[in-house]
């Protein structure tokens, strides 16, 4: 994996995660009209009259609650439920490659010192520029940590997970 495409997901990290908790929130609001269409359809089947020309009923069930239980048993949904899952299906396909990258984020942090992992969070994840960092830092451990020390700890994390996934990918 090239450099720049490991220095691209660590900066859309922040940004992947919350467009995959946005666009499962969209999944669930899907799956609950699913459900909600499923059950005013199953009513509406539910639905009968009664024949008042004296004509045979013919060779459906007598029972319409037990027929239309059994065509949603065997799986039958209205026309608009299959549109409404094939938009779930385009929906996962879309978050995947976000998932994907966002694992391999977290497996890289996991694997780098603190230093390395701070000036990673901080400058690439969090896209604060060289002057933040250096009063973040500050800020957060009471010390002075110059810009190039800051630096040489991130080329040292681009470094090591350059290292992580060489024969990777």
């Amino acid at each position: 994996m090239k450099r720049e495409t490991i220095e691209k997901m660590l900066r859309d990290y922040r940004g992947n995660e919350a467009r995959c908790r946005a666009i499962e929130a969209q999944i669930q609001d899907i799956e609950r009209e699913i459900e909600q269409a499923r059950s005013e359809a199953a009513s509406a089947l539910i639905l009968h009259t009664q024949r008042l020309d004296d004509m045979p009923k013919g060779n459906r069930v007598g029972d319409p609650t037990a027929s239309v239980g059994g065509r949603l048993a065997d799986g039958w949904e209205p026309e608009e439920c299959r549109f409404m899952r094939s938009r779930i299906n385009q929906l996962r396909a879309q978050i995947a490659p976000m998932e994907t990258a966002n694992r391999y984020v977290d497996i890289w942090l996991d694997g780098l010192r603190s230093r390395e992992r701070w000036a990673v969070l901080h400058h690439l994840i969090e896209g604060e520029s060289w002057p933040e960092t250096e009063n973040s830092y500050q800020a957060e451990f009471g010390e002075y940590l110059s810009r190039y020390a800051l630096k040489r700890s991130l080329r040292a994390a681009l470094e090591k997970i350059d290292g992580m996934m060489q024969d990777i990918g």
